[in-house]
């Protein structure tokens, strides 16, 4: 293992951690109830995949996956929006994201998500 993998290693279990601290400072936190009505349409807000996931207010009938509710790699973030990793990272609030299994291959590290209105 070189340097550059070991370092990406390290970082990814930072961010990792941090991860899960912010969701366990989520779940302990009162000041995260979730809101009464959806943003887009004022509609209670029920079961909600994007509050669930995200903390972002918006009812799954109002959920657009293919326009500001899109998920994003944390690679597309980063070369859309001219992002370095610290910006992902390190910055107030924490963006909250989504890890799945890379579909391009098994061994890769697992993709990181994130909600394109959050980034």
């Amino acid at each position: 293992m070189d340097d550059d993998d070991e370092y990406a290693s390290i970082r990814e279990r930072i961010a990792e951690a941090r991860q899960k601290r912010a969701d366990e400072a989520a779940a302990n936190s009162s000041s995260l109830v979730p809101p009464d009505n959806c943003i887009d349409c004022a509609k209670p807000l029920c079961n909600s995949y994007l509050w669930d996931k995200f903390n972002y207010p918006v009812c799954d009938t109002c959920r657009n996956d293919k326009g500001p509710h899109k998920l994003i790699s944390r690679t597309e973030a980063k070369n859309e929006y001219l992002l370095k990793d610290c910006d992902l990272d390190l910055r107030k609030p924490v963006l909250r994201f989504i890890s799945k299994k890379n579909p391009h291959n098994p061994r890769y590290g697992d993709m990181k998500l994130y909600l394109k209105a959050q980034v």
